[in-house]
């Protein structure tokens, strides 16, 4: 994945191109969605899912990759 603005590249496992994959096609989405999409496609225990979730969409809203809405 690039960010052209500050020409950064990143490299996603698995599960973050994943999640990259459901944001690009449903441009709004809740993290319960999210979370709901990962634990229907990987075997992971929910509370690791959520924690790392949590902690991917801050680093992406962190580098202006998404947006938070309301």
């Amino acid at each position: 994945m690039l960010n052209y603005e500050l020409g950064n590249y990143y490299e996603l496992n698995e599960i973050g191109g994943f999640i990259w994959s459901l944001l690009q096609v449903n441009k709004i989405m809740s993290v319960q969605e999210l979370q709901e999409g990962i634990l229907n496609e990987f075997e992971v225990e929910e509370s690791v899912c959520h924690n790392e979730l949590k902690l991917f969409l801050e680093s992406m809203l962190n580098e202006k990759l998404i947006e938070a809405t309301a």
